[in-house]
């Protein structure tokens, strides 16, 4: 009887090729794509760092999310299946902050492009114009992998809820064959 539910009671054994989990191969080619895209981040923070002024009093943030970032996926290129957990979560959230950074910069970098050039100082203008075009491509980069990633996520909470879901209506059936053994002995 308790080997039947355990078989019963164990859903992961039963619902293998069900799973919809983000698989190994998959979290690596993200892990990638998330390097790649946090390198590019970091040459906007290095831009933004030169440009000065509104542009610059935003870096020390962007290196916070870059730090975070890189410490992140140091860890999870150790262990890829972390992302089935927290760390995906945190994942997501490091993507999403590090594009919303880059479109501010974009948008900073763009105004302050403008008020040079209407001051008289192209060359500078130009410096700000091409700092918004990297910060336009790192937060397009960004916002694309964050979209794989939150995709990603979301296959693993539904799977994860579905396993759970399924775990506890098995051992609620385990408990009632239980129940009723109990009966019948008595």
């Amino acid at each position: 009887m308790l080997l039947l539910c355990a078989g019963v009671a164990n859903p992961q054994q039963q619902k293998e090729k069900e799973r919809t989990f983000p698989t190994k191969d998959q979290i690596q080619l993200l892990l990638t794509q998330s390097e790649r895209a946090f390198d590019i981040y970091e040459q906007g923070i290095e831009q933004g760092t030169q440009a000065g002024g509104k542009i610059a009093q935003a870096v020390p943030k962007d290196r916070e999310v870059l730090t975070a970032a890189r410490h992140l996926l140091a860890l999870l290129k150790k262990s890829p299946d972390g992302f089935n957990g927290p760390a995906g979560f945190l994942l997501v959230g490091n993507l999403d902050d590090a594009s919303r950074n880059m479109s501010i910069c974009m948008g900073t970098a763009g105004l302050e492009s403008g008020f040079q050039v209407t001051g008289g100082n192209v060359s500078e203008g130009q410096r700000n114009l091409h700092l918004a075009q990297t910060c336009m491509d790192a937060s397009t980069l960004l916002y694309t992998v964050s979209e794989t990633a939150f995709n990603m996520y979301s296959d693993f909470l539904q799977a994860h809820d579905e396993m759970t879901k399924s775990a506890m209506s098995n051992l609620e059936k385990c408990v009632n064959v239980l129940k009723e053994n109990q009966k019948q002995k008595q």
